[in-house]
């Protein structure tokens, strides 16, 4: 079984950071042969993001499009128009929001598989927990949780300021390039939800 990480006390800069990181790794690898990984040295990161209503996911999205060179005001929340793809400095980003997607016909009728084909990029799918058995093989599972500060105002995780991240590479080369990409502080093995 491979490991899944648990991220506790991120605050919103801390989670700029861990994009920062992620985009930078795959920035530096694209073009590179990498024979020893088992990727491609044009391949695509595929990250599906998972978590309740306002926990963060689009924010998250922002924070890896910034990266990339593309404005946080143009990586809005496509929930209308499902998919957005945007032009970074050396690659794209695929943005797809599948919480009004209806079924696995919908699904593919936004064009997604030719994100997931498309060499190099990043594409994140926001709710991809909705649709599990149609997203690739070696996806990226980041599920983002409020995390209780334990005053009032916070009960239930309601408008909390830090998060919890449970991290999930779904494959043996994808565990170990996470690895490499982020340094997990106080890295903890969890069960895998």
């Amino acid at each position: 079984m491979l490991p899944t990480w648990q991220l506790e006390n991120l605050t919103i800069d801390r989670l700029a950071a861990l994009a920062d990181r992620l985009i930078s790794f795959h920035e530096a690898h694209l073009g590179q042969s990498e024979p020893d990984s088992g990727r491609s040295p044009n391949a695509s990161l595929v990250i599906g993001l998972c978590g309740a209503l306002g926990v963060g996911k689009t924010t998250f999205t922002q924070y890896l499009g910034k990266r990339m060179g593309v404005a946080a005001s143009e990586v809005i929340s496509p929930t209308f128009v499902l998919l957005r793809s945007h032009r970074g400095n050396r690659c794209h980003l695929h943005h797809l929001d599948a919480y009004r997607v209806q079924d696995d016909d919908e699904w593919w009728e936004t064009g997604i598989d030719e994100c997931f084909d498309d060499p190099g990029t990043v594409t994140v799918v926001e709710w991809a927990d909705r649709f599990p058995n149609s997203m690739p093989r070696d996806t990226l599972w980041l599920r983002l949780r409020d995390q209780p500060t334990g005053s009032p105002e916070t009960e239930n995780g309601a408008g909390s300021e830090l998060r919890s991240m449970s991290v999930h590479a779904s494959t043996p080369m994808l565990s170990d390039w996470i690895q490499a990409a982020w340094t997990l502080d106080a890295q903890q093995e969890v069960p895998r939800s």
